[in-house]
């Protein structure tokens, strides 16, 4: 993961493009995931979501004694399915060398007042 949280307890914006990618495409634990999923949890880019229950869960399988119980898993929330299109803009945009270091949600210095 690239640097998942800085000073700021921000990640940056290269961490949240790529953990928000990464949510796209692979499955992401609640308890087996890198720091950065909690800080995308708390900005509102996912939820933390329950598996549904398989039919081998269901206390009428005779696997079901063998098989774990659903764990939570993240999933995009609107505004997390909308970053990750926005963010590749900007991966493609020339201030992207300066961007993706900057922590995600500071304002960027020509912008503060």
């Amino acid at each position: 993961m690239t640097g998942a949280t800085g000073p700021s307890g921000l990640p940056s914006h290269a961490a949240v493009l790529e953990g928000l990618r990464r949510v796209c495409f692979r499955q992401v634990v609640r308890y087996h995931h890198d720091p950065l999923f909690d800080a995308l949890a708390r900005m509102a880019f996912v939820a933390w979501v329950r598996q549904p229950v398989r039919l081998s869960q269901q206390p009428v399988s005779v696997r079901s004694q063998r098989v774990p119980t659903p764990v939570e898993v993240a999933g995009l929330t609107d505004t997390g399915r909308a970053a990750p299109d926005w963010l590749a803009g900007l991966e493609q945009s020339d201030q992207w060398f300066v961007i993706r270091a900057r922590p995600y949600g500071m304002p960027h210095p020509s912008n503060a007042s």
